[in-house]
């Protein structure tokens, strides 16, 4: 989902991760979905560089 910067900020609440993933394992398919997410947000790029 591509927003446009001022309708993302009127999202609140953990985001839905809709998708079709393998009968087994779905909490870590879920886990490593969120987790990609996570990494492609800009917010996580500006938080590793503060890190290191």
């Amino acid at each position: 989902m591509v927003l446009p910067e001022d309708k993302a900020r009127e999202l609140r609440g953990p985001p839905a991760i809709d998708g079709i993933g393998p009968t087994g394992g779905m909490d870590e398919y879920w886990r490593r979905a969120d987790e990609n997410r996570r990494r492609q947000a800009k917010w996580w790029t500006q938080e590793a560089e503060r890190a290191a």
